[in-house]
């Protein structure tokens, strides 16, 4: 099986939604898929946030026609040895839809508590603006 970087992502995007890779694009918009969700694939040198932007709402589409949630998975290339992390974007919405408690979703991860930090309400001002 061919290496290339971009299908070594795409397959690494079907492992971290616990789905499968359409192999040659055979997917078209899509390029992983899982029971929830679809994905789609980009290794870049660079992109704007115009183009990311097209290319969230661009999947977020194909995804809403198989009645599932989307996910882009962006990758900087960097260079011949260079390691950078990807990155899962998604739009406010899908975001909002998939976690619609976030504070009842991170009990879930099981982070520890701070006492440093007084509780604030989940819709203080402070809170929201990150202040």
């Amino acid at each position: 099986m061919p290496n290339k970087p971009f299908k070594k992502l795409e397959r690494e995007g079907a492992k971290l939604i616990e789905g499968w890779r359409y192999p040659a694009n055979t997917g078209g918009a899509v390029d992983f898929e899982s029971e929830h969700l679809c994905g789609q694939a980009k290794l870049v040198k660079e992109m704007s946030l115009s183009v990311l932007t097209s290319h969230v709402l661009a999947i977020e589409g194909a995804a809403q026609r198989r009645g599932k949630k989307a996910l882009l998975m962006v990758k900087l290339r960097a260079g011949k040895g260079v390691q950078t992390p990807a990155l899962i974007c998604m739009t406010d919405q899908t975001f909002r839809e998939m976690f619609p408690s976030f504070r009842d979703a991170m009990k879930e991860v099981a982070l520890c508590p701070s006492d440093d930090h007084p509780e604030r309400s989940p819709t203080s001002v402070t809170n929201v603006e990150g202040g």
